[in-house]
């Protein structure tokens, strides 16, 4: 028998923690929904109100608030549900955004290595060449200069052309979100 009361016990216990944890994870999920308090709202409201107490005297007045609390209940589960569910696919935009800008990231940045790996590979060893077969210095300068200048401007052209693809997907991004967060409304 003391092991039927310890085992309850037990099953009691692990009942309350489960219930806790579900209202920090609901909590938690109403906080970054940015609708925290709202499953509270209508018990915070009848603590806060100092005619309760007079009001509790009146003849049928618990069952009336019993009802109404149920009411708002419906509502504000019905809420809470459509403002997660906006929530959550707002999560999955902004996952399916960071996989898109690292992607974009990560191919201009392959593209950029990848010019800057053939002008250290091949055109180094040819501007060697025409740099030793030029007559002065001022002309080797010039030269250098160019072709270093024709590089920065490949760079350049491929950073402006990363740069773009982000802008129309940060924008698309944003219209899909503002399109989303009319759903709440």
């Amino acid at each position: 028998q003391e092991l039927t009361e310890i085992e309850s016990k037990e099953i009691k216990i692990k009942s309350k923690l489960n219930k806790e944890k579900q209202e920090r994870e609901l909590n938690e999920l109403l906080k970054n929904a940015n609708i925290s308090g709202v499953n509270t709202l209508f018990d915070d409201m009848i603590r806060d109100d100092s005619e309760m107490i007079r009001l509790q005297n009146l003849p049928g007045f618990q069952s009336k608030l019993s009802e109404l609390k149920d009411g708002i209940s419906q509502h504000t589960q019905k809420y809470i549900n459509n403002v997660t569910n906006v929530y959550n696919e707002k999560l999955k935009e902004d996952e399916i955004l960071n996989r898109t800008l690292n992607k974009v990231s990560f191919e201009s940045e392959t593209h950029s290595i990848s010019i800057i790996n053939t002008f250290q590979n091949d055109e180094i060893n040819e501007l060697t060449e025409k740099v030793l077969k030029l007559p002065s210095q001022e002309e080797i300068e010039k030269f250098v200069t160019e072709k270093l200048k024709s590089t920065s401007d490949i760079l350049m052209e491929s950073e402006m052309k990363c740069v773009e693809k982000i802008n129309f997907i940060i924008n698309a991004y944003e219209d899909r979100i503002t399109d989303l967060m009319k759903k709440n409304l």
